[in-house]
């Protein structure tokens, strides 16, 4: 398992500590290896302040209780027609790319629920078109983490504030 170090020092200041961080990694390196049979891996956890990456199709949880703000999931096309084939799904199309985008989405914020317990409340999944998911706009330092499968990229973004 690929254990990312961490882009810049993670200090008190900033919304998430390295457990919490940790929950996300080890909820996506899960999910690929669950659905797809093929490990994942993810590069170097970075922060940011203000831009996030956006690519082909976005899944968005918004998140309330002990924790607010937002996840979500960006991927290509390419890795996202790959993920539903290696499921069955041969021929999908931009619906199926958008609910499969959400649906990662879900699954990862689910299962960070293990670290931050039964009052980290998420929404249902909500699918974003680029220009949306572009103008997200942050409450304080988000985490970007990449992950790589099948030599294709893609980011997971955790946008939250502990309450």
């Amino acid at each position: 398992m690929n254990h990312p170090t961490f882009a810049a020092p993670v200090s008190s200041a900033l919304p998430l500590g390295e457990r919490q961080l940790k929950a996300f990694i080890d909820a996506t390196l899960r999910f690929f290896e669950r659905i797809t049979q093929e490990p994942a891996e993810i590069g170097d956890a970075s922060i940011h302040l203000d831009r996030l990456p956006v690519l082909d199709f976005t899944g968005l949880i918004q998140i309330s209780g002990s924790c607010t703000g937002f996840i979500y999931v960006t991927l290509p096309r390419e890795m996202l027609a790959k993920m539903l084939a290696s499921i069955g799904e041969s021929q999908p199309d931009d619906e199926a790319c958008r609910d499969f985008a959400g649906e990662i989405a879900n699954t990862v914020s689910g299962n960070a629920r293990e670290i931050f317990g039964s009052q980290f409340d998420i929404s249902v999944p909500a699918p974003l078109d680029s220009a949306a998911a572009a103008s997200l706009t942050l409450q304080g330092p988000s985490f970007v983490l990449p992950v790589n499968w099948r030599g294709a990229d893609a980011c997971i973004v955790i946008a939250l504030q502990l309450q």
